[in-house]
């Protein structure tokens, strides 16, 4: 039982190893070229496959009904698609920013 959790706690610090290192790259002020944007999409898809799994059921015991509480809304779970779309969204936003930072 030890081995499985120790074996767990491992993973999970990797995946958020992996998540900080995508944070910084999202989210650093260089400008970043379409290319490069496509292999952080890349990452953040390989991500999503291969990170440590908590079921969705976890997230509603535990968040649910405090968040539905403090906000009197229920809070959506993103689809793959609007995951995508946000992702795509995000990155939209970020390159206008700073088109237009490097314009003025």
């Amino acid at each position: 039982m030890l081995n499985w959790l120790f074996s767990l706690l491992y993973d999970l610090k990797e995946d958020n190893d992996r998540l900080k290192e995508l944070d910084e790259e999202i989210n650093s002020s260089v400008a970043k070229q379409m290319d490069e944007l496509q292999v952080i999409e890349k990452d953040l898809t390989e991500h999503r496959k291969s990170a440590v799994k908590i079921p969705d059921l976890t997230f509603h015991k535990l968040g649910l009904d405090i968040i539905k509480d403090a906000e009197n809304n229920r809070p959506d779970v993103f689809t793959e698609e609007d995951f995508k779309l946000f992702i795509e969204e995000y990155f939209k936003s970020k390159i206008l920013n700073l088109y237009y930072k490097t314009c003025l």
